[in-house]
């Protein structure tokens, strides 16, 4: 049996449960990122490396993006400390931020 469960997370909030659960050592592939939570911002430049290329990328991050990332790593099953993947607040912290955003960047994960 499979169901559909639809959550509203507002734009700010999902910045937030992202950028301010990561951890540059959490996220060795992460290189920088820059969001300014003072001022409730809905954009976030990220550095890393580009699993491509091996070069260093920034990218701009937007809530669309990052609701893009949640989506396939639930959608795809992925796992956090051996669970699926949810939009529950209480499972966002830096591993569940780091699949977030890979899955924002590069449409999966890749960085394990």
């Amino acid at each position: 049996m499979q169901i559909t469960i639809t959550k509203e997370i507002k734009d700010y909030d999902l910045m937030e449960s992202v950028l301010a659960n990561l951890f540059l050592s959490v996220s060795p592939w992460l290189d920088n990122y820059d969001w300014d939570y003072e001022n409730k911002a809905l954009t976030a430049e990220v550095s890393y490396e580009d699993p491509e290329s091996d070069k260093t990328t920034t990218k701009t991050v937007t809530p669309e993006i990052l609701g893009r990332g949640l989506e396939v790593a639930i959608s795809e099953g992925y796992h956090h400390f051996g669970m699926r993947m949810t939009a529950d607040e209480d499972c966002m912290d830096a591993c569940w931020s780091d699949i977030v955003l890979q899955c924002a960047l590069f449409g999966e994960l890749v960085y394990g």
